[in-house]
């Protein structure tokens, strides 16, 4: 594994909502954000088309490829205080249907715990337990899904 350098520059990364077949919405966690949850997601390599960076992330993430995958909304965080390290992020975020989450097997280098929400479960979550730049990705999902 390579570490790159992102000091000074703008990172445009994937974030993935997983959605269960019932419809519960996967939320990880784990050092880096500082124990708040979060969706799966990554950067976008140099020369890799957007889906198959999702597809990429879900595989190395959580262990599953998704049945469907459709774009939802962009948004971005500007130096945040839950993430690690200084960092300007633009989001591409997507939602990915898992059909069997028993597959699910999370990396353990990336997080440290999981669980499934209901979006209105997971939108009630305090400040402080959702990394703020989630909170509209499951507000789109709610709007454009409507569960």
């Amino acid at each position: 594994m390579t570490v790159k350098n992102y000091d000074n520059t703008i990172e445009t990364v994937v974030g993935a909502l997983v959605v269960s077949r019932e419809g519960r919405l996967l939320l990880v966690t784990g050092p880096k954000w500082k124990g708040r949850y979060t969706i799966v997601g990554g950067h976008i390599e140099y020369g890799e088309r957007i889906k198959e960076t999702v597809r990429r992330e879900l595989q190395e993430e959580i262990g599953v490829v998704p049945e469907r995958i459709e774009f939802l909304c962009v948004n971005d965080e500007v130096f945040p205080s839950w993430f690690h390290r200084k960092a300007h992020f633009i989001f591409l975020n997507f939602v990915a249907w898992v059909e069997d989450i028993s597959q699910i097997k999370l990396c353990e280098r990336e997080f440290t715990d999981h669980k499934w929400f209901t979006a209105k479960d997971a939108l009630a979550l305090p400040e402080t337990a959702l990394v703020s730049s989630v909170r509209p990705v499951i507000e789109a999902y709610r709007k454009k899904y409507g569960s």
